[in-house]
């Protein structure tokens, strides 16, 4: 603004100027008057043009988090800040609370729609995506905070976003509901290891614990709202069908399909879409498979007898044996065999007396176990 006040008060100096020892040369000037004038609006419409406008503070979130990873945690934890806004974000010399000290930002700015993680206990080279605190100490795994300020001093009228998981920690939560970003005793639970927590839909901010939600397949540095946790389409037995059809050219495949159907030859599931993160349709299944899958069902819950004994199978020791840190619960998380899990969701009620399968396993795949939990109910005991 400063500037623009500069550049007016050049021309009206120039265009009150009477110039009287050159009184024939007046017209001229002020016809030179004009002129200078569009030539400084140019200059200013170009001066303006150059500038970046930037984002309020309060606009950047702390979008995503992961305090407990798989394993050893140093150098693996980081938080993820998100500018949801259309301008440019300036973070210069914020700081990011975590694990009791602070990741100061250095000369750093962040374009609309960008992301920036921030590893904590971690060194690396800094860029434009990723930046790195040096050794501070990990996150705690059961409680902790996480808090945004946009200056080295640290106070209500200072923080502008603040995160809170497990129901222990509360430093800098005062300040948060002082700033109207938090209510007191609101937090989000704590997830599984290898899980992280984020905003759904993506940079959603209302200021409550439902903007947050579990990630079995953490989204560091991209879209939480494009990256759909759903299970891989179930395979669509189409060279089965190329050979009916090589061997019979007037069979309708159709018909066929809806015959084996109605006599139990082939099972029709549902047909997921990834990138829609919906069911489309169905495909085929063979019983055989089903089968299979019920013994590997039932082997697994063998197996897990013997471990922990007849006696004491209940939802403490389920949790144990299909915990993701084993290489078992590991399989199941990533959803690649449909049928197990289908199988353990019918097994599983009925193994433990009404316990449930994604209380035992809830890293399981949240649109499969919805859909197993549902097919379930058909099939189980009634007792279960």
């Amino acid at each position: 603004m400063g500037k623009i006040k500069y550049l007016f008060r050049i021309y009206v100096k120039l265009c009150r100027s009477r110039f009287s020892v050159f009184g024939k040369l007046k017209l001229g000037l002020r016809f030179c008057g004009i002129s200078v004038l569009f030539i400084l609006f140019g200059i200013l419409i170009s001066f303006l043009g150059t500038q970046k406008i930037q984002a309020a503070d309060s606009d950047v979130v702390i979008n995503e988090v992961m305090f407990d990873p798989v394993g050893t945690d140093t150098g693996l934890e980081w938080v993820e800040l998100y500018n949801p806004s259309t301008e440019q974000a300036v973070l210069s010399n914020f700081d990011l609370y975590a694990v009791g000290s602070y990741y100061t930002f250095g000369s750093f700015s962040l374009d609309p729609g960008a992301f920036v993680v921030v590893h904590i206990n971690s060194s690396g080279l800094n860029t434009a995506t990723d930046l790195y605190q040096g050794a501070s100490g990990n996150m705690s795994n059961t409680s902790g905070t996480v808090a945004l300020f946009n200056s080295a001093t640290h106070s209500g009228s200072t923080i502008i976003d603040f995160f809170r998981y497990g129901s222990t920690a509360t430093t800098w939560q005062s300040a948060a509901v002082t700033a109207g970003i938090w209510t007191i005793g609101n937090y989000i639970p704590v997830t599984s290891e290898d899980d992280s927590i984020g905003r759904l839909p993506n940079g959603q901010d209302t200021n409550l614990p439902s903007d947050w939600t579990n990630f079995a397949n953490p989204t560091i540095g991209q879209d939480n709202s494009t990256i759909i946790d759903v299970p891989p389409p179930v395979e669509y037995p189409q060279d089965v069908l190329n050979l009916i059809k090589k061997a019979h050219p007037t069979l309708n495949a159709d018909d066929l399909l809806v015959e084996c159907e109605k006599n139990f030859l082939l099972v029709k599931v549902p047909h997921y879409v990834p990138e829609k993160g919906v069911s489309e349709g169905f495909d085929y299944r063979f019983p055989f498979q089903r089968f299979s899958d019920h013994l590997v069902g039932r082997f697994l819950f063998k197996k897990y007898e013997r471990e922990f004994g007849k006696t004491n199978k209940n939802i403490t020791t389920a949790t144990k044996f299909f915990s993701k840190r084993r290489k078992l619960g590991k399989f199941l998380s990533r959803g690649v065999n449909r049928g197990i899990i289908e199988a353990l969701f019918i097994q599983c009620p009925e193994q433990l007396k009404g316990v449930e399968f994604f209380e035992v396993a809830p890293h399981v795949n949240h649109y499969l176990a919805t859909d197993a939990f549902v097919q379930s109910i058909v099939w189980r005991e009634p007792s279960a």
